[in-house]
């Protein structure tokens, strides 16, 4: 399993720096990457993503929430994949501004 680390800092184009992370109740989330398809379905070997949020009033991460996309296929391509997340993330963040 790859998991990545929580995102503490958000960059604009050129910014090598970056900002602290805080999203309020109104913006919105996207979840960008690429998938490298090589797998049958046979193999199950399936990518998955979920997404989990953490608040000011708490260090820990809330619950993992997904799209129920399964990911498989033999092609041998990459395919770049765009996701709004922003209901994933809003029904699994506690109260308060989101931090990571």
């Amino acid at each position: 399993m790859i998991e990545s680390p929580v995102l503490e800092l958000k960059h604009s184009a050129g910014d090598p720096d970056g900002e602290p992370v805080a999203l309020g109740p109104t913006d919105t989330v996207y979840f960008d990457h690429w998938v490298y398809l090589d797998n049958a379905i046979e193999d199950m070997i399936f990518y998955l993503w979920d997404i989990a949020a953490q608040t000011e009033e708490s260090a820990c991460l809330g619950m993992w929430r997904d799209d129920n996309t399964v990911w498989y296929g033999t092609n041998r391509v990459w395919i770049p994949w765009s996701r709004n997340a922003t209901l994933q993330w809003r029904h699994r963040r506690t109260a308060g501004p989101s931090t990571g």
